[in-house]
């Protein structure tokens, strides 16, 4: 659990009322990574949403050859910044991560349970739609950013 005061430092939860601040602080907690940490990796099961408090991070996408998966050509997408929430693969189903976080310094992150982040929603709908509203923004910057990489390598 971290203190509500440090979820309302992110814009991502300004649409949240202090009684879903409190109930969101209890599935959250802060934890440290180090430069090369990977937070997660594709295909690994995605049971958190991540908010980048300090440090940085890059984000990659792998693409995995079908006939062998042991061999993967992995592209990098962008640099994930302070206050931006990343592992959004955890909130649709099959609740697999798509692409890869990993430290290219030292830092920390919140991380939020997102089976909490499920009940929440499920018994205070106005949550649910704020929480739900916040992420389609959330992805509709990250295809938007992942244009740029993408079209380049097209070119």
């Amino acid at each position: 659990m971290i203190s509500p005061e440090q979820l309302r430092r992110f814009s991502f939860f300004t649409p949240f009322d202090n009684t879903q601040i409190k109930a969101l602080a209890i599935v959250s907690e802060e934890i440290a990574f180090s430069k090369g940490d990977i937070l997660y990796e594709i295909d690994m099961p995605a049971d958190y949403l991540f908010v980048l408090v300090d440090g940085t991070l890059e984000h990659a996408f792998t693409l995995v050859k079908s006939q062998d998966p042991k061999i993967r050509k992995e592209f990098y997408l962008s640099d994930i910044n302070p206050g931006e929430v990343f592992g959004l693969s955890s909130v649709i189903e099959p609740y697999k991560h798509t692409t890869t976080a990993r430290g290219t310094s030292d830092g920390h992150v919140l991380r939020i349970q997102t089976a909490g982040l499920r009940t929440l929603g499920e018994l205070d709908p106005r949550f649910g739609y704020n929480f739900m509203y916040q992420i389609a923004h959330a992805m509709s910057e990250k295809l938007e950013a992942a244009r740029v990489p993408l079209d380049a390598a097209r070119a």
